[in-house]
């Protein structure tokens, strides 16, 4: 009987059934949310506060795009809105139509950010629908926000408060918005909560191109440098409180010193009165214990089937922040996983970006390791050489480069009949190109003069020729003017 029930919450969504049905009343708030297998209990969670602050007035639809969320979790899920007349919650899989797109993701992500794009083109009969990232905690009920009027826009969200204080100083982050025409601070879209304006936009932008387009490049922060680029000037920005994002060590700081003055009284004020905590980069309770909203938090699990698990979560975090004593030789191996923490925790500097090296201000000749540099495609390598064959890359990434002038030079070999080998410096998951130059047989230079920082700073050197090439040494060198 139970697998009765919980198939008919199962949606399979594909090229023939390609509809999410929900429910047309006017009193109904259509809520989709995005989640995998492994976010059920938090998913849990933020479902549980929208049904703890809703209003007994209207009807809360509620959709789980999701490619493998198990009948065990449907039915953990499905507990909360027993007796609930006035909520439903559905599950779309979308497997079979997702199963040919092939999504640029930068690290830290995954393809899940991108299936709220699917939205105009998976729902029909509703006007609008609500998106909230599964990493959120809902503080109030979402009537004020879902019944609020787009003024001729296509979204409404908040700003992202980190990027805006970003774009407010030389950080390196500045020149990559630059580049995709995002430099103004406090207008770009903060992506985990986002009121879709579903007519207008099945009206005015190709989704399908947007899919496609998200096929081909590579952006920092995915799906949502892609929406603020096609969105652009047509997403309305409403108060912080909407959207807090609970920030601490450098994120934190750099909003406290880099947002402007109003920014920083805005930012301040949803701080202390959130509407929609976002536990962005799992920022949960769970795994930062004493944090501003645990109270809160904790509220909202208790009861549930969730709260078990997620305690066990907490009582882990604890206990790993215990100090313990133990011999030099014992501590050797915690110490080493507690720094590769720091830089799974560090994603600004490392993960992010991919990071093999951070070069920061270097002044003077330094020879990069090839042991450091990344190859894909054929290619032969020691500590010494590195032969690419026809169509493998070499590629050497590094965090970020400082204002000044910066050289790259190659020592290499190659058959003197290639011709227009090029090699080229990138900048912002290769969105931007600082410089790019002729390969030659012996020493070859690449220069450029940067008046500011810039991040994901990357050598990518492509061989395109029929013959092999080897690379037998890198060095860099950075001057600061």
């Amino acid at each position: 009987m139970k697998t009765d029930i919980i198939n008919e919450h199962k949606i399979i969504i594909d090229d023939i059934n390609k509809i999410l049905p929900l429910s047309a009343d006017k009193k109904t708030i259509h809520v989709v949310f995005v989640a995998d297998e492994k976010f059920t209990d938090f998913l849990g969670l933020a479902i549980n506060s929208i049904i703890y602050n809703s209003n007994t007035n209207r009807i809360y639809d509620i959709a789980v795009i999701t490619t493998d969320i198990s009948e065990e979790h449907i039915e953990d899920l499905l507990s909360l809105i027993k007796d609930k007349e006035n909520i439903n919650i559905r599950f779309a899989y979308v497997n079979k139509l997702i199963d040919k797109i092939n999504f640029k993701v930068s690290n830290n992500y995954n393809s899940f950010t991108y299936y709220r794009l699917l939205l105009p083109d998976i729902v029909n009969g509703i006007e609008k629908i609500l998106y909230l990232d599964s990493d959120v905690m809902v503080n109030t009920d979402l009537t004020e926000l879902y019944d609020m009027n787009f003024d001729g826009n296509l979204l409404i969200g908040t700003y992202d408060t980190l990027i805006a204080s970003w774009q407010n100083f030389n950080s390196g982050m500045r020149s990559y918005f630059k580049a995709l025409g995002l430099n103004r601070s406090g207008e770009y879209v903060q992506a985990g909560v986002l009121l879709f304006d579903l007519k207008s936009i099945k009206d005015k932008i190709d989704m399908r191109a947007m899919i496609d387009y998200a096929c081909l490049k590579k952006y920092i922060f995915n799906d949502q440098d892609l929406i603020n680029i096609y969105f652009m000037g047509k997403i309305k920005i409403v108060s912080l409180k909407w959207n807090v994002l609970n920030q601490n060590g450098d994120a934190l700081n750099a909003c406290l010193q880099h947002l402007s003055e109003s920014q920083k009284n805005e930012y301040m004020d949803s701080l202390s009165d959130p509407y929609i905590v976002h536990f962005a980069e799992r920022s949960f309770p769970c795994y930062r214990i004493n944090g501003r909203y645990d109270e809160t938090y904790w509220k909202y699990a208790k009861g549930t089937v969730f709260y078990d698990r997620l305690d066990l979560l907490r009582i882990k975090t604890m206990e790993a922040s215990q100090p313990v004593e133990m011999t030099q030789e014992a501590a050797r191996p915690l110490l080493k996983d507690r720094i590769k923490d720091k830089l799974r925790q560090s994603k600004a500097i490392v993960d992010l970006y991919h990071s093999v090296k951070k070069i920061v201000g270097i002044q003077h000749e330094s020879k990069l390791k090839l042991a450091a540099v990344t190859v894909s495609g054929k290619c032969e390598r020691d500590r010494k050489k590195i032969i690419l064959e026809p169509g493998a890359e070499l590629s050497c990434l590094h965090c970020l480069w400082n204002k000044g002038v910066h050289a790259v030079i190659a020592d290499v070999k190659m058959d003197r009949t290639i011709d227009n080998v090029k090699w080229s410096i990138y900048s912002g998951c290769r969105q931007i190109v600082l410089a790019n130059n002729t390969l030659s047989t012996g020493r070859n230079k690449i220069e450029c003069s940067l008046e500011e920082a810039y991040i994901d700073v990357e050598l990518v050197l492509r061989n395109t020729s029929n013959s092999n090439i080897i690379v037998n040494k890198i060095v860099l060198k950075h001057k600061e003017k």
